[in-house]
């Protein structure tokens, strides 16, 4: 009972002796206010800078927003705040360069939002209705028209997308941003095209060599090597300039980051160089990453024809012998010739043919070349040996296409698996000197 009581009488004791302390040093120390303004005084102040900043670029600002690098690429914008209302934008979505003008706004909350308020380029990224492919399907480009304002680094501006928080940094555009902005679809259109060069296509991160897939619509790209890793496939976003094109994202090389690769007319390449050395490179060279062996399926198979349906299979032949195929077909129709196709016959024989089927008057007839074949440093040679029954006038139309089966320097021969979802073989020949042609023939 009584330690109770001195305990009790303890308590008030020992606050009176603390707040003493406390006033006694508070005589000695003077405290200032961390801030000097109530934290809504000071975002508004911000608010006001950052519209003031947005403003006052005199040619405003680009950026390239890269929704989600795991399955989708870039996309380009040039941004002009006109006023403190409204912006005019352009963009690379679409095909062609669009441009349009909307409303703007910068929202005061616990952050500073950027908010791009009626319908203007950039929402075409968050239209549910607009995706490119289909487990994007009411999920649009995955993108946002709303984005937090993070500060300055040097003149570039820093803000995140406001859903998903991937990190746009807004750069003061040139003049010559403005005027070259169109060249980004010229660079998308180099990358889209590379086949018509070759259908190599070799991805090098310092001395590793990889395959690659580029989709376009996507604007992303699928890198392997199975000696690497065992065929698993890594993703790249592509974005574009008007130099080359930017990866999303960036590699690494002896601890150096790469990510702007640029376009290099002479060998129609992209190369991304670091203090003068090239540490990253899209190239389209004569030969594969490795030698191809589908030669060997000539030895089991009798017959292959030139596949016309190639949409039952994702094995195509390229774009540059598509090309052809239809420049031939229109004119022997000039002629009221009917092409319809061509095969390898008799591989099982010694002596083989490559036969093309036409229609004359309704009536099929064959032209063919007799030749034998040969297998030499990975590569396969057909060699005609004089027979034949094509005339002179024939020979001439069919003449581009027999190059390329009787080139001197052989054909590299891809197995290129299954047709589709039959159980046909295929193969894609791909003359070594022209290897912008690719031909898809299958299993008879």
């Amino acid at each position: 009972m009584i330690d109770k009581i001195i305990t009790k009488l303890r308590k008030p004791t020992l606050y009176m002796f603390v707040l003493a302390c406390l006033a006694s040093c508070a005589k000695d120390i003077e405290i200032d206010d961390v801030f000097e303004e109530a934290a809504s005084v000071r975002v508004g102040k911000t608010a006001n800078e950052l519209r003031k900043i947005l403003t006052s670029a005199p040619n405003g600002w680009t950026t390239t927003y890269f929704t989600d690098n795991t399955q989708l690429g870039g996309y380009s914008f040039m941004m002009d705040f006109q006023d403190d209302k409204n912006v005019k934008m352009v963009s690379d979505i679409q095909t062609r360069v669009t441009e349009s003008t909307g409303e703007y706004d910068i929202i005061v909350g616990a952050t500073l939002k950027l908010s791009f308020v009626t319908k203007n380029e950039i929402h075409k990224l968050s239209d549910a209705a607009i995706y490119p492919k289909e487990n994007l399907k009411s999920l649009g480009y995955l993108g946002d028209f709303e984005f937090l304002y993070y500060g300055k680094d040097g003149e570039d501006l820093i803000f995140r997308s406001n859903k998903k928080f991937i990190e746009l940094r807004f750069k003061k555009a040139t003049t010559e941003d403005w005027e070259k902005f169109h060249l980004r679809k010229t660079m998308q259109n180099k990358l889209k095209l590379s086949p018509r060069i070759s259908v190599f296509k070799i991805f090098t991160i310092g001395d590793n060599h990889y395959q690659f897939n580029y989709s376009n619509i996507t604007r992303s790209m699928e890198v392997w090597n199975n000696e690497i890793n065992e065929g698993n496939k890594i993703t790249f976003g592509i974005g574009f300039s008007a130099k080359g094109l930017t990866l999303s994202p960036a590699v690494e090389v002896n601890g150096k980051r790469v990510s702007e690769l640029l376009y290099d007319q002479a060998t129609k390449g992209f190369y991304g160089i670091v203090d003068g050395e090239v540490l990253c490179s899209i190239t389209y060279p004569n030969d594969p990453i490795t030698p191809f062996d589908g030669y060997k399926k000539l030895d089991n198979i009798s017959s292959f024809v030139y596949f016309l349906r190639e949409d039952w299979t994702t094995n195509t032949s390229s774009p540059a012998f598509k090309d052809s195929m239809i420049a031939l077909r229109a004119y022997f129709k000039r002629r009221d010739v009917i092409f319809e196709t061509f095969f390898l016959a008799e591989l099982d024989k010694d002596v083989h043919y490559l036969v093309f089927s036409i229609k004359i008057d309704g009536k099929r007839t064959q032209l063919w070349y007799q030749f034998t074949r040969e297998v030499k440093d990975n590569k396969l040679y057909f060699k005609k040996n004089g027979w034949t029954n094509i005339n002179e006038s024939f020979e001439a139309a069919l003449k581009p296409l027999a190059d390329l089966f009787f080139t001197p320097e052989g054909m590299h021969v891809q197995d290129s698996g299954k047709l589709g979802r039959f159980r046909n073989q295929t193969i894609r020949l791909i003359p070594a000197d022209n290897p912008k042609y690719a031909i898809l023939l299958y299993e008879k």
